[in-house]
């Protein structure tokens, strides 16, 4: 079997400039943050329970962000000393040069984390993206219910919308540098604890926005609506998520999913800053 080293290598000959093999194992990740994927390619970071970043060729996107974290046993998650998303952690020196796109899917703590306002003293060019309505500015762009569609400097959105715990949401569709990626926040479907899903529907309607789903963010649940969504989609590579820092839970899931799903494959993370690439259908570990 290929070394992580060499796998990334690969990944990486298609970019503008080649780091070796034993580059990789000397020189600092933040190396890795200066090289660009090509169009239909991405790095994409695990930061706990919700949260991923997905780096593209022009973009690097950031989903369900949060800091103010606990463990199951309430002990609080603390920053480290030198946080970066090679850790799981946003820094905005690290990312300060990038076009970042941050996306909230709703206001649940596990989900919504205002140190995200912090970023944009450091950061130049940052836009927020809300799945409900929050902020409207130069910045600030909100998607309230029902079904909204937004253009962000060539990067296409459009939200699906669920309510529920007393507040509203969206599952973010975005198609940006050749990749379509979906980002299911909380979003089942359904608006309000006893009503009807509406699951159906609104995946009918994305499926007119999009060829194909490369990268899937989806709650690690095998519930029936579910599994619709994740066979409707038919990602290339999906990620799970929304088990806090039990990331042991993920392989639990996939164990149980594998047999309910279409052929999908899957990244299971194992702790904050776990990372892959993707290339044109192919997942590099």
């Amino acid at each position: 079997m290929l070394s992580k080293q060499l796998l990334i290598l690969f990944f990486l000959i298609g970019m503008s400039t080649i780091i070796s093999a034993q580059e990789l194992s000397t020189k600092d990740h933040s190396e890795l943050l200066k090289k660009h994927p090509n169009e239909k390619e991405a790095i994409v970071w695990y930061l706990g329970h919700c949260g991923y970043a997905v780096k593209t060729k022009s973009k690097l996107l950031i989903f369900d962000y949060q800091e103010n974290v606990k463990l199951p046993d309430r002990t609080a998650v603390l920053p480290p000393p030198n946080p970066s998303l090679f850790n799981g952690w946003i820094n905005p020196d690290e990312i300060k040069n990038f076009e970042v796109i941050v996306f909230i899917s709703h206001s649940h703590s596990d989900h919504y984390d205002d140190v995200i306002f912090n970023w944009e003293k450091t950061i130049k060019n940052i836009h927020y993206v809300f799945g409900w309505q929050e902020k409207d500015g130069v910045k600030y762009h909100s998607m309230p219910a029902p079904r909204k569609e937004l253009k962000i400097d060539g990067v296409e959105i459009y939200t699906v919308n669920s309510y529920h715990s007393g507040v509203p949401e969206s599952g973010f569709l975005v198609k940006v540098d050749g990749l379509t990626i979906f980002h299911q926040g909380d979003y089942i479907g359904r608006m309000g604890e006893n009503a009807p899903f509406n699951i159906t529907d609104d995946l009918k309607y994305l499926k007119t926005k999009y060829e194909n789903v490369d990268l899937l963010f989806s709650h690690a649940g095998t519930w029936e609506p579910q599994i619709e969504l994740m066979n409707s989609f038919n990602p290339k590579v999906a990620f799970p998520m929304h088990y806090g820092y039990r990331e042991e839970k993920y392989t639990e899931y996939y164990s149980d999913i594998t047999d309910k799903v279409k052929d999908i494959i899957f990244y299971i993370p194992q702790k904050k800053g776990d990372f892959c690439f993707y290339s044109e259908g192919v997942l590099i570990k």
